[in-house]
């Protein structure tokens, strides 16, 4: 199964040009990750995504997930590097997580 992310310029960040981590989120993960995080999405599903609910998320491991896994390896994330503190933040509240 072919993932494409489509880069939306400035929708990730917010006017002031700080990064808006809904934004980033609803941008690059929503699609099959869902917009509450359960992967109740037909790519959710199909793959076998499981639910961030309960997890925590931290910036380094949102990178190393970038830089090895298959299934996010059409995201750069050199290009998104200084949207993840606010990407992470936005995902611990989504999980209920940790913090940054």
């Amino acid at each position: 199964i072919g993932i494409a992310f489509v880069s939306t310029g400035n929708a990730d960040g917010t006017a002031d040009g700080t990064a808006d981590g809904t934004a980033v989120y609803e941008a690059r993960c929503a699609s099959c990750h869902g917009s509450d995080g359960r992967a109740d999405t037909g790519v959710g599903r199909a793959l076998g995504i499981s639910s961030f609910e309960g997890q925590s998320f931290t910036v380094e491991g949102i990178r190393k997930l970038l830089r090895e896994s298959k299934s996010h390896g059409s995201i750069d994330g050199e290009a998104i590097e200084g949207d993840l503190e606010a990407l992470v933040e936005f995902l611990n509240a989504l999980a209920g997580g940790g913090d940054a």
